[in-house]
């Protein structure tokens, strides 16, 4: 029996090293990434609907062989972390906050350059060290063969997401729904737990409907890798969940699949025919409720909502000293015309015709005294 799914690959040689298959495509071949435009013509056409989504605005969806670059068959986990990183990227820039994050900002992140950067283990394990705060790899690590430049297949997994997130600055968790797979090439000690699918689904309510941030969610079951990039309950039956689901499997020969589609998950949180008629790429693979998945979710609402607290607490203090300063103008301005026109008005009596003359003289209004008082 071998230590994992890599390492058997590697013996039979099923694969060719993938790092010799980051071809570039014919310009006829090459497809282009989802952004607002787009994504606004598919989902029009969604359904069902589902009402807690990442704003089109921000998301930017990459797919099989987008941006020039092959990887047909190997690639799905790639994508989905290309999918993750742009659309955090582009939910700071909508925040104004991309400029604390330089490396992001700075990143080239199309694959040829997100492979190469992230593929090797000597690079993984400095993150390994960064992520989970250890001081040295442990031996469940160091021994594994998981890294993409030594496996047969190329493939990423959603510990390579925690992983590169984590050199841009951000943390996330990784866990296991049901159980842990003996397909994957992460160990099971980097998991930081294992849960079932109706505390799954409290967390994507959760996750999408009350996280005015909501980022793509990877989940693989150790075949296929594909991001959740929307979560509501069924209006028909508040026991089924509807899933927006951005599928990087869309082929050539796929005509007119987008890889954005939504499913309805029955109670028990898996996918059926019976309530997904319509064509789905690898939809049909979400089986919650017995398959063994493997989940990241970065973190970076409260990071962003601390960010925009400093930034509206500098903004208010800076307004708190403009308005005192311009109460402090007021008040000066109100007490001078008020003691402007105090004085005009005890001038006007004093001189008036009807003021009684003793009183005019007595005060010596412009120095002129009147018989009436001597």
């Amino acid at each position: 029996m071998e230590k994992n799914f890599g390492e058997f690959l590697q013996k039979m040689n099923l694969h060719e090293y993938k790092r010799e298959k980051l071809k570039e495509l014919n310009p006829n071949e090459e497809k282009g990434i989802y952004r607002e435009d787009k994504l606004n013509k598919i989902l029009k056409n969604i359904f069902p609907k589902v009402s807690e989504h990442i704003p089109q605005s921000v998301l930017e969806f990459y797919y099989y062989n987008c941006e020039g670059i092959g990887d047909l068959n190997w690639g799905c986990a790639w994508r989905c972390i290309q999918t993750m990183i742009a659309t955090i990227r582009n939910i700071l820039a909508d925040k104004n906050i991309l400029n604390n994050y330089q490396k992001l900002k700075n990143f080239n992140l199309c694959f040829k350059n997100m492979f190469m950067k992230y593929g090797s283990k000597e690079v993984l394990e400095k993150l390994f060290l960064k992520s989970y705060g250890k001081s040295e790899i442990p031996l469940y690590l160091k021994e594994r063969i998981y890294a993409p430049f030594d496996t047969s297949t190329g493939w990423a997994e959603p510990f390579f997401a925690k992983l590169i997130l984590s050199d841009f600055g951000f943390d996330g968790e990784l866990f296991l729904l049901n159980s842990y797979s003996k397909k994957s090439y992460a160990p099971i000690e980097v998991f930081s737990k294992t849960i079932v699918y109706r505390e799954f689904k409290e967390i994507l309510i959760s996750h999408f409907q009350y996280n005015p941030y909501s980022t793509p969610i990877i989940f693989d079951d150790s075949t296929a890798t594909l991001c959740i990039i929307g979560a509501s309950i069924n209006q028909e039956n508040n026991d089924n969940l509807n899933l927006l689901i951005a599928d990087p499997h869309v082929r050539f020969n796929d005509s007119g699949d987008s890889g954005i589609y939504s499913v309805i998950l029955n109670k028990d949180g898996n996918f059926t025919y019976e309530l997904n008629p319509q064509k789905t790429i690898c939809g049909r693979i979400i089986k919650f409720e017995e398959k063994p998945f493997m989940i990241y979710i970065p973190k970076i609402n409260q990071i962003i909502s601390y960010k925009i607290k400093d930034k509206l607490k500098s903004q208010f203090n800076s307004d708190i000293i403009l308005v005192e300063q311009r109460i402090r103008e007021d008040l000066d301005n109100t007490i001078k015309n008020a003691t402007q026109n105090l004085v005009q008005k005890l001038l006007d009596l004093f001189i008036s015709d009807k003021t009684p003359k003793c009183i005019r003289c007595k005060i010596g209004i412009s120095g002129i005294y009147y018989s009436c008082c001597y």
